[in-house]
């Protein structure tokens, strides 16, 4: 017998993270685009919720993953006084039930209150005119934030287990807060992203390392094809030299290069951790990058790939429920008998445990649980501490 590393022995965990869901939209004159919506449409016509049910979702099912989510219904990343047609949907009924809607197939994550700040709101033409929240919070804004966690886990019925710097982008005292909240995973970098490197792996932080390190390494837009003036031209001098073979090959070799890492990371078994966000159009006028509506045929290119793989689709809540049990779980051989246990003494804990039998009788209660066979070994989902007898 032998404890799996990830749930079901996968060899890798793929989730799809998704920044700034906020119930609020840009209108086109007057109309509702999923191209400009930010969550407002929640699951009606034209929202940007119905065009991953429509692309994504219907094509890939088994995505799952986690969205981050700043708490404040009118946050601090929507400027008002530039000149949009920003809407509002504050039912907090409509909203319940698209929370309950949305959480069968993501969790919801802290990602912090109101996102951030502008320095100077009355003018949003201002550069570097932006201040992310967790760069300005302090260990004495704690308990407001327990009580603005605890408050919104009760109205919507959600729990939150970890969360997201806005930006990625944190203080000298922002570890020390987010473990004093009480947060059992966070993700606090991307430097990672598209990087071969031992950040890829998901670390400790924390005192005595209790809180798990996700790492965020894919972009969604990681096979996206933009329009670039310069890159027009600079095919048009291509065109014109007559070598578009050569131009040809160098995107192709690209490609294939954004693939090779996606297969890196999967053969060395390393979280998939594909970064993307809800919103699309800024109310500064650009575009957010990566983000869901610019990056569909992308995101679709993704899990084309993955698909088939030895993969575990999951939520980062999940993930970290795993790997702390997996980090805790002790197996002894003894005799014919195998003990497990976890060194914390949790009770709740559950692994995945690889045996050569087909079947394992529980001493404590006699009773038999048959396996499931996958590429050479009996997988036992969800075990907890006991004295195990392959049988």
């Amino acid at each position: 017998m032998e404890i799996c590393k990830y749930y079901h022995n996968a060899q890798a965990p793929v989730i799809l993270s998704i920044d700034d869901l906020s119930f609020t939209a840009i209108l086109s004159n007057g109309k509702l685009r999923a191209a400009d919506d930010w969550g407002y449409g929640l699951n009606e016509a034209n929202g940007i919720w119905r065009y991953l049910e429509d692309t994504l979702f219907k094509f890939y099912p088994e995505v799952r993953g986690t969205i981050f989510f700043p708490l404040n219904i009118r946050h601090g990343v929507q400027n008002l006084n530039a000149g949009y047609d920003v809407v509002f949907r504050e039912n907090k009924e409509e909203i319940a039930e698209f929370f309950k809607c949305i959480q069968q197939r993501f969790e919801i994550a802290f990602h912090g209150t109101n996102h951030g700040r502008y320095k100077d709101v009355q003018n949003p033409q201002i550069a570097d005119n932006w201040q992310q929240e967790f760069e300005y919070l302090t260990l004495s804004d704690v308990a407001y934030l327990k009580e603005v966690i605890k408050n919104f886990e009760h109205e919507y019925n959600i729990n939150f287990t970890g969360g997201k710097y806005p930006g990625y982008r944190g203080s000298d005292v922002s570890e020390e807060l987010i473990q004093a909240i009480g947060f059992s995973w966070w993700m606090r970098k991307a430097d990672m992203c598209g990087k071969r490197c031992k950040d890829n792996d998901y670390s400790y932080f924390g005192q005595n390392g209790q809180i798990l390190d996700i790492p965020t390494n894919v972009d969604s837009s990681i096979f996206r094809r933009q329009l670039d003036v310069r890159m027009i031209d600079s095919l048009k001098i291509r065109l014109k030299q007559k070598i578009p073979f050569i131009a040809s090959m160098w995107a192709t070799l690209k490609k294939c290069e954004k693939e090779m890492y996606i297969e890196y990371l999967y053969d060395n078994s390393l979280p998939i951790t594909i970064q993307s966000h809800f919103v699309s159009m800024r109310t500064d006028g650009y575009r957010q990058t990566p983000a869901l509506y610019d990056d569909m045929e992308s995101l679709l290119g993704i899990y084309a790939l993955i698909r088939g793989a030895n993969v575990w689709y999951t939520t980062c809540g999940d993930l970290s429920e795993y790997i702390h049990s997996y980090n805790q779980a002790v197996l002894l051989h003894m005799n014919n008998k195998y003990k497990l246990s976890f060194r914390d003494g949790d009770t709740s804990r559950k692994v995945t445990i690889s045996s050569n039998y087909r079947r394992l009788k529980r001493e404590e209660d006699g009773r038999v649980i048959f396996g499931c066979y996958h590429r050479g070994k009996w997988l036992y989902d969800d075990l907890g501490a006991g004295i195990y007898v392959e049988i």
